[in-house]
């Protein structure tokens, strides 16, 4: 599909190059600029040809119309209160035809689901798609429309609202030309939900669908990215790494929009592979990237991932964005964080209800496991066991959950965090040196952690820790 993307700027160029009608180059220049950032996946290769029209489009009395692709290519970008804006002064002052009104209408529900306005979503989204119903030029664009909804719908918590636009989306994508959308749509519902194995057999049939194809798509690219945080959730970091090796899971230059979810990826393969330090830095990182470029959901997003990996440095911004951001996530991931700082077993087997009951059964199943982990610090033996027994059903519901917080906490092997971390890589096969290294730590801090491990668990050496805690999954 790239490919074909970059073959279709090409006649347009060399098209527009022997058009001497300004309206007409104009309007080729527009196509250009979708093709390019949806197609190609370069918004900034669309920005610079909106900028050289820029001129002709306001000759024209046609800046309607440029305002609406700039949307897009702003959207892509990360940019979403500017796509937001650029998107709402086109389709409010008119004067453009169905595929830049489609154009605008993408843009404003990814800016809306990014900035936690998703309560604005369902509204704009409906315009679409009674503009593809009745439009030759809009109603190839419909299916693509659903796909953004539904990732605003996720990215708030509002799971419900999500399986509705699956249904629909389900019901029309049998008159799409390929099934990889189809495929991502249902494993990204089904991976929102915790219903893993579920998730991972759509979303493997979508990357083999896409992958040394020229459908070679972005939905292909992301059900890759998606597929190995499943895995990864699932216990499997061996298979997560050789997926993460084999596919290009790199959207484009410039292309920031799906950049959080890249990093959720990275972010579950490494605590999979028991370098939770490495990936609570990972989903961070990319929350400090979501705040400066102003996608507030997509923050809450990472920082539910890092309170999910037991940081619980993340409760006080999630709390200042449960101000700015609709939708149950932000309020459960807020509680949870709220109460993994303050170590009360009590909140934070509420927050594991207030996952489950929007519909996050991985999340729930986290929190519970740090409510046993709480209560159990405390002495209190009765509701430890609760918490346990409703960590492991809702593990059990997530179709063989194997987070990093269900395996420390439903494990009654008595190390501490940097210890059971270290014990894992130990696990995997690494030395200490390559422990030391990949923890940004020395060889001596290394031994002297497992020394302590030894001496609490009451083992000899550092091949009988690896074995104390399992057989790792997918070793």
């Amino acid at each position: 599909m790239l490919e074909r993307g970059q073959e279709a700027d090409h006649l347009l160029s060399e098209l527009a190059s022997t058009v001497p009608d300004g309206a007409l180059r104009l309007r080729i220049a527009l196509i250009r600029a979708g093709n390019s950032t949806w197609v190609e996946r370069a918004p900034c290769k669309a920005e610079e040809i909106l900028t050289a029209t820029g001129e002709l489009a306001a000759s024209l009395d046609r800046r309607s119309a440029h305002r609406a692709l700039r949307s897009a290519a702003a959207a892509a970008g990360g940019h979403c209160r500017t796509a937001v804006n650029l998107a709402r002064d086109a389709l409010h002052d008119g004067g453009i035809d169905d595929y830049e009104t489609m154009m605008a209408i993408w843009s404003l529900v990814i800016g809306l689901g990014d900035v936690g306005d998703v309560d604005a979503v369902s509204d704009v989204a409906a315009t679409g798609y009674a503009l593809a119903e009745g439009s030759f030029e809009a109603a190839h664009l419909r299916f693509g429309l659903g796909l953004l909804e539904l990732t605003a719908y996720l990215l708030a918590g509002r799971l419900a609202d999500a399986d509705t636009v699956t249904h629909r989306l389900y019901e029309h994508g049998l008159d799409m030309p390929h099934a990889v959308g189809v495929n991502f749509m249902l494993g990204m519902c089904e991976a929102a939900h915790g219903r893993l194995a579920t998730a991972q057999r759509h979303l493997r049939e979508a990357v083999a669908q896409s992958t040394g194809s020229a459908d070679n798509t972005t939905p292909g690219l992301l059900s890759a990215t998606l597929l190995v945080a499943t895995l990864s959730m699932s216990g499997k970091p061996s298979e997560a790494e050789r997926i993460l090796a084999g596919v290009d899971v790199r959207i484009g230059p410039g292309f920031a929009m799906w950049d959080p979810d890249i990093a959720a990826a990275e972010g579950w393969v490494r605590a999979a592979a028991g370098a939770l330090s490495e990936a609570i830095t990972t989903v961070r990182r990319a929350a400090d990237v979501a705040a400066d470029q102003g996608r507030p959901a997509r923050e809450v997003q990472c920082l539910q991932i890092a309170t999910q990996f037991g940081d619980a440095t993340t409760a006080r911004r999630l709390r200042q964005l449960s101000t700015v951001v609709s939708g149950p996530r932000v309020a459960a991931a807020a509680a949870h964080a709220t109460a993994l700082a303050g170590r009360d077993g009590d909140a934070l087997l509420e927050a594991s209800r207030a996952y489950e009951v929007f519909g996050d059964l991985v999340a729930a199943a986290d929190a519970a496991a740090h409510a046993a982990a709480n209560f159990r610090r405390a002495g209190r033996r009765g509701p430890a066991l609760t918490a346990c027994a409703v960590a492991r059903r809702l593990a059990d519901a997530c179709e063989g959950a194997s987070t990093p917080a269900l395996r420390a906490y439903l494990e009654p092997v008595p190390l501490t965090g940097r210890q059971r971390e270290i014990v894992e890589l130990v696990q995997r096969g690494l030395s200490n040196r390559e422990i030391a290294e990949r923890l940004g730590v020395s060889v001596r801090t290394v031994e002297g952690h497992l020394y302590r491990a030894c001496r609490r668990t009451g083992v000899c050496s550092r091949d009988e820790l690896g074995e104390l805690l399992g057989t790792h999954p997918n070793r």
